[in-house]
């Protein structure tokens, strides 16, 4: 199967004709966002019918033709539609883009209107909620997802955003008026509850959805979930932190919904990969309820007793070697006769415990303000960042945490963030200020949708074609959909630094990598170093293990048809 790439800042395509003739290739978005696109928009005169767009750029419904008022979410989108196409230069061609209109359609006009040449995406969005900074999560998804409709320029493509209110009745609400003006798939809503009321009726209906929320109970075949799953950072630091030789694994847990998942996720992953799970402490939300946790983790109490001992034993080694010297000579004279023991002396005084902790990592699955209550707790107690590597998740991608000395050398799993920095930086160019983190989800799934239509005008949206196994590229890395509604990345490693966080370890390039590298960890640490093979034959060709050397060979397997040459799949550009 082809690689289905889509780079989400710049859609090349071609024309409906030359597709036709080469319907095998693969569709690839190439290249970062480097500036404005071309044949971009300005205000037109809205006069006329009611969803407008050249044949060069995509187009969104028009709004009611009312005046509205500044906390509607009419204005919200107006507002915002004027500014992007402020931003972007004039050409000819200038399509404007508008929202979704309020009126119903009728059940025969139905599939009249779906049958168009259009392709409807509902857009369910918690506008109108009650809490203002929800509100502002909504803007910048929409924001981001106007943004991949005139990246994309494809004038099918038609949004029709819905709000939501952030509750699930206003969810069903939004889903029902988004089917019923023809949407071919739902993007949204954004909150799990949300997500679940509103999945009873984009299936009866036979509609995909691609939802924001990372809740792994409410996916389900037909019901994809494009957020950051938090046991897919979970695998990857623990998978690299192995490969760095770490095998005795502590945890400090949140006793958080978050927290939760990585409690449950825990000691399955660190057992897949070889490693062992010794000692786990949960800790309440509140600063102050960390300290008991952290102390007991560091075995501090203990290890304070073992200190006063060895100190005693060290002491007394002392005595016996220099019997008759005075007190205030002591220490010199130790230090001239046997230097060794007078270094163990000072090292452990130095020092509030002794002995070796029983795990050389800790993940500490935390971030923002709580993090930084959390990590100095950790050195306070004598659990040595230098000796024990810190671990974190998708929470840890923060630039500001190198302030936090005892943090700085720690790795995170998270997206290589040079897709996002490019990204938010167009936004930032586009509508005065940064995105949220969530904003790329919106971009990457209105792409999404873009490529499938583009590979199967007639059939877009099925199951085989969201599921691609060789998956998409997006703003975030690679990522690909799986039969029960859960989704895959291809994650970097990062180490915390004082001024920039630097990525350690490389986030792979094809799910064909991924698959090869669990492979390899397979072979290497799971197995008896015994019945350990030199070579492991595979579809792909011969993988050998030779001095820990790993690589794949384009010989054929014995017996077998010949490997396709090359490792991995060819990615031409359709333009």
């Amino acid at each position: 199967m082809k690689l289905i790439a889509v780079n989400l800042n710049k859609l090349l395509l071609m024309r409906y004709a030359d597709m036709k003739k080469n319907t095998s290739m693969t569709l690839v978005l190439t290249g970062l966002i480097t500036g404005l696109i071309a044949g971009c928009a300005t205000e037109t005169d809205r006069s006329g019918s009611n969803s407008r767009g050249s044949a060069t750029q995509g187009t969104i419904y028009e709004l009611p033709r009312k005046k509205v008022s500044p906390g509607s979410l009419d204005y919200r989108i107006v507002e915002n539609t004027k500014a992007f196409l402020r931003a972007l230069p004039e050409t000819r061609n200038q399509p404007t883009a508008f929202e979704s209109r309020s009126d119903a359609l009728s059940e025969e006009k139905r599939p009249q209107i779906m049958n168009d040449g259009r392709i409807r995406v509902g857009l369910l969005l918690p506008f109108e909620s009650g809490n203002e900074s929800v509100n502002e999560v909504a803007t910048d998804l929409f924001n981001a997802s106007q943004l991949a409709v005139f990246d994309i320029n494809r004038p099918e493509i038609t949004l029709i955003v819905k709000p939501t209110n952030g509750t699930k009745k206003g969810a069903v609400r939004a889903a029902r008026a988004a089917l019923n003006e023809g949407a071919h798939i739902i993007v949204g809503p954004v909150f799990a509850d949300s997500v679940r009321a509103v999945t009873p009726i984009t299936t009866s209906a036979n509609v995909p959805l691609i939802a924001f929320s990372n809740d792994r109970s409410v996916a389900n075949q037909g019901v994809w979930l494009i957020g950051f799953l938090p046991e897919q950072n979970l695998e990857r630091i623990i998978e690299t932190a192995r490969l760095e030789g770490k095998e005795r694994f502590a945890a400090l847990i949140p006793e958080t919904p978050y927290g939760q998942r990585i409690a449950a996720a825990l000691e399955p992953t660190v057992t897949r990969y070889g490693g062992e799970l010794v000692q786990v402490e949960y800790y309440q939300e509140e600063a102050q309820s960390m300290f008991d946790p952290v102390q007991k983790l560091a075995q501090y109490d203990d290890r304070k007793v073992a200190k006063e001992e060895e100190m005693a034993r060290l002491m007394e080694e002392a005595r016996l070697l220099l019997p008759e010297v005075e007190e205030e000579e002591f220490e010199k004279a130790l230090e001239e006769i046997a230097p060794e023991l007078f270094a163990q002396i000072k090292e452990l005084e130095r020092r509030e415990t002794f002995g070796e902790l029983p795990f050389d990592a800790v993940i500490l699955p935390e971030g923002g303000v709580k993090l930084r209550s959390l990590a100095p707790l950790l050195p306070y107690f004598d659990v040595d960042p230098r000796e024990v590597k810190f671990l974190g998740t998708g929470l840890w991608d923060d630039p500001q945490l190198g302030q936090e000395p005892p943090l700085v050398g720690g790795w995170y799993a998270a997206p290589d963030p040079g897709g996002w920095k490019a990204f938010s930086g167009r936004y930032k160019k586009v509508y005065g200020q940064k995105p949220r983190r969530i904003a790329s989800l919106a971009y990457d799934a209105v792409s999404l949708t873009a490529a499938l239509s583009a590979i199967n005008p007639d059939n877009p949206f099925d199951d085989s074609a969201m599921t691609n196994a060789d998956g998409f590229l997006g703003i975030d890395g690679i990522f690909r959909l799986n039969e029960d509604g859960l989704n895959e990345r291809g994650l970097a490693v990062l180490e915390v630094r004082r001024r920039k966080n630097k990525v350690v370890t490389q986030a792979p390039d094809s799910f064909v990598q991924i698959d090869r590298a669990k492979l390899n960890f397979n072979a290497l640490f799971l197995t008896d170093n015994s019945d350990t093979p030199s070579e492991i034959k595979t579809e792909d060709g011969v993988l050998f293990l030779d001095s820990g050397d790993q690589q794949l060979s384009d010989q054929p397997v014995e017996n077998e048809a010949s490997a396709p040459s090359g490792d991995e799949p060819v990615l031409p550009v359709l333009q």
